[in-house]
C-alpha cells in the first residue's frame, strides 16, 4: 500500500498524490486549478474534466484512508499529517467550487443548454439530469407564480410575446464576443483578430481579448483565462 511520498524539505504538498504515473502525476492538481479558472471566466459552459474528477476523486479517497491509519499507527507524526489533511481538504474544495461555478452557469443558461445538442454533449450525466430538472421547476414555479394570470400570448418562459417575439428572445445566450483576461501555457502562434490583424501569442504574456476567439485553445487546455 502507498505511503507519503512527500516532506517539508522543500517538496510540494501535492506529490504525495503522484504514484510515478503520468496520467496520475501530481500536475493534475494545477489542470484543476486551471479548469476551475477557465470555467469561472468563460461566459459559455466548457466540456466536463470527467478523467479529471475521477482521478482527483479517487486519489483523494485513497489518501484520506492511508493518513487516518497512519495516524493511528504514528501518533508523533500527527503534525505532518494534520498537513497533509489541510492539503487534502483544498483539493476537495477546489472540486466543490468547480461543480459549483458549472452549476451556477447551467442555472443561468439551462434553456439554451437544453436546446443546442452539442452543448448538452459538454455535459455529465448528472449534469444533464439536473439542467431538464431545473428548467421544468423553473419554468412550473415561473407558470404557477405569474404567467399562468396573463393574457394566453404572454405565458411562454421563452418569448415574451407568442406572436410577435423573433424567436425564443428570452433564453439568455452566453456572450461569446465578450473580453476576457488570458495567457497561453505556451507559444501558439499568431491567431486572426477583426480586419485582417493578428496576434502573436506568446507564452507568459497576458492578453485582453474576446473570448470567441480563443475558445478553442481554452478547451484544448493551451490557454488560461485569468
Amino acid at each position: 500500500m502507498e505511503r507519503f511520498t512527500a516532506s517539508f524539505s522543500g517538496t510540494p504538498l501535492t506529490d504525495f498524490l503522484d504514484d510515478s504515473s503520468p496520467s496520475t502525476s501530481s500536475n493534475i492538481v494545477e489542470k484543476l486549478i486551471r479548469a476551475v479558472f477557465n470555467e469561472k471566466n468563460a461566459p459559455e459552459i466548457l466540456p466536463y474534466q470527467a478523467d479529471m474528477v475521477k482521478d482527483l476523486q479517487e486519489k483523494v479517497e485513497k489518501q484520506e484512508d492511508l493518513l487516518a491509519e497512519d495516524l493511528d499507527r504514528e501518533p508523533a507524526q500527527e503534525l505532518r499529517k494534520i498537513v497533509f489533511s489541510l492539503e487534502l481538504k483544498r483539493i476537495r474544495y477546489l472540486l466543490r467550487l468547480y461543480f459549483r461555478t458549472r452549476l451556477r452557469k447551467l442555472e443561468a443558461t439551462a434553456a439554451h443548454v437544453l436546446g443546442d445538442e452539442e452543448m448538452m454533449e459538454r455535459l455529465s450525466p448528472l449534469e444533464q439530469l439536473y439542467t431538464q430538472d431545473f428548467f421544468v421547476l423553473a419554468g412550473t414555479h415561473l407558470k404557477g407564480a405569474c404567467l399562468d394570470r396573463l393574457p394566453l400570448d404572454f405565458q411562454s418562459v421563452v418569448k415574451t410575446h407568442e406572436g410577435l417575439a423573433d424567436g425564443n428572445d428570452m433564453v439568455l445566450v452566453p456572450p461569446l464576443d465578450a473580453h476576457v483576461f488570458c495567457s497561453v501555457r505556451e507559444d501558439v502562434g499568431s491567431i486572426p483578430l477583426e480586419e485582417d490583424n493578428v496576434l502573436d501569442m506568446k507564452a507568459n504574456e497576458l492578453f485582453i481579448i474576446r473570448y470567441s476567439l480563443v475558445s478553442k485553445l481554452v478547451m484544448s487546455g493551451q490557454a488560461v483565462l485569468v
